[in-house]
Protein backbone atom coordinates (compact mmCIF):
# COMPACT_ATOMS: atom_id res chain seq x y z
CA UNK A 1 0.00 0.00 0.00
CA UNK A 2 1.00 3.43 -0.68
CA UNK A 3 2.33 5.97 1.83
CA UNK A 4 2.04 9.27 1.40
CA UNK A 5 5.00 11.10 3.33
CA UNK A 6 6.31 14.27 3.94
CA UNK A 7 8.25 13.89 0.41
CA UNK A 8 4.77 13.72 -1.46
CA UNK A 9 3.83 16.86 0.04
CA UNK A 10 7.14 18.92 -0.51
CA UNK A 11 6.77 17.87 -4.50
CA UNK A 12 3.24 18.68 -4.82
CA UNK A 13 4.06 22.08 -3.19
CA UNK A 14 6.59 22.78 -5.69
CA UNK A 15 4.56 22.18 -8.58
CA UNK A 16 1.98 24.32 -7.39
CA UNK A 17 4.97 27.26 -6.46
CA UNK A 18 6.58 26.56 -9.68
CA UNK A 19 3.25 26.87 -11.46
CA UNK A 20 2.49 30.42 -9.27
CA UNK A 21 5.91 31.70 -10.58
CA UNK A 22 6.06 30.53 -14.14
CA UNK A 23 2.45 32.20 -14.03
CA UNK A 24 3.38 35.32 -12.40
CA UNK A 25 6.23 35.47 -14.87
CA UNK A 26 4.50 35.27 -18.24
CA UNK A 27 1.10 36.26 -17.61
CA UNK A 28 1.11 40.29 -17.31
CA UNK A 29 -2.08 40.60 -19.06
CA UNK A 30 -5.46 40.06 -17.10
CA UNK A 31 -5.02 40.77 -13.49
CA UNK A 32 -7.54 38.60 -12.12
CA UNK A 33 -5.17 35.55 -13.43
CA UNK A 34 -1.97 37.78 -11.36
CA UNK A 35 -3.65 37.76 -8.43
CA UNK A 36 -4.81 34.17 -8.26
CA UNK A 37 -0.89 32.86 -9.66
CA UNK A 38 -0.07 34.68 -6.46
CA UNK A 39 -2.87 32.95 -4.56
CA UNK A 40 -1.25 29.83 -5.80
CA UNK A 41 2.43 30.92 -4.28
CA UNK A 42 1.19 31.27 -0.81
CA UNK A 43 -0.96 27.81 -1.18
CA UNK A 44 2.20 26.77 -1.43
CA UNK A 45 3.60 27.96 1.56
CA UNK A 46 0.73 26.67 3.62
CA UNK A 47 1.27 22.96 2.42
CA UNK A 48 5.41 23.16 3.39
CA UNK A 49 3.93 24.57 6.67
CA UNK A 50 1.11 22.32 7.63
CA UNK A 51 3.28 18.93 6.20
CA UNK A 52 6.10 19.97 8.32
CA UNK A 53 4.11 20.80 11.40
CA UNK A 54 2.24 17.11 11.03
CA UNK A 55 5.70 15.30 10.56
CA UNK A 56 7.39 16.72 13.28
CA UNK A 57 4.44 16.38 15.45
CA UNK A 58 4.22 20.44 16.83
CA UNK A 59 1.18 22.81 16.13
CA UNK A 60 3.59 25.92 15.09
CA UNK A 61 3.29 25.13 11.30
CA UNK A 62 -0.36 24.96 11.53
CA UNK A 63 -0.71 28.68 13.37
CA UNK A 64 1.62 30.10 10.88
CA UNK A 65 -0.63 29.10 7.93
CA UNK A 66 -3.64 30.21 10.06
CA UNK A 67 -2.33 33.71 9.81
CA UNK A 68 -1.24 33.17 6.23
CA UNK A 69 -4.31 32.37 5.41
CA UNK A 70 -5.40 35.75 7.01
CA UNK A 71 -2.87 37.49 4.90
CA UNK A 72 -4.32 35.92 1.47
CA UNK A 73 -7.51 36.42 2.48
CA UNK A 74 -6.75 40.33 3.48
CA UNK A 75 -4.63 40.57 0.23
CA UNK A 76 -7.33 39.04 -2.19
CA UNK A 77 -10.63 41.30 -0.42
CA UNK A 78 -8.03 44.31 -1.36
CA UNK A 79 -7.44 43.20 -4.97
CA UNK A 80 -10.84 42.59 -6.11
CA UNK A 81 -11.80 45.97 -4.38
CA UNK A 82 -9.11 47.77 -6.58
CA UNK A 83 -9.62 45.51 -9.79
CA UNK A 84 -13.08 46.44 -9.39
CA UNK A 85 -12.33 50.50 -8.87
CA UNK A 86 -10.02 50.30 -11.95
CA UNK A 87 -12.46 48.63 -14.13
CA UNK A 88 -15.06 51.48 -13.10
CA UNK A 89 -12.24 53.77 -13.88
CA UNK A 90 -11.22 52.24 -17.12
CA UNK A 91 -13.71 50.10 -18.60
CA UNK A 92 -10.99 47.30 -18.71
CA UNK A 93 -8.47 44.73 -16.52
CA UNK A 94 -5.94 44.38 -19.20
CA UNK A 95 -2.97 45.75 -17.88
CA UNK A 96 -1.92 46.17 -20.98
CA UNK A 97 -4.36 48.64 -21.85
CA UNK A 98 -4.01 50.12 -18.67
CA UNK A 99 -0.88 51.66 -18.40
Amino acid sequence: MLQVGLNHFLVLSLVLFVVGLVGLAFNRKNIISVLMCLELVLLSCNINFVAGSAFFGNIEGQIYTFFTLSIAAAEVAIGLALVVALFKKTQNIDLDKIK
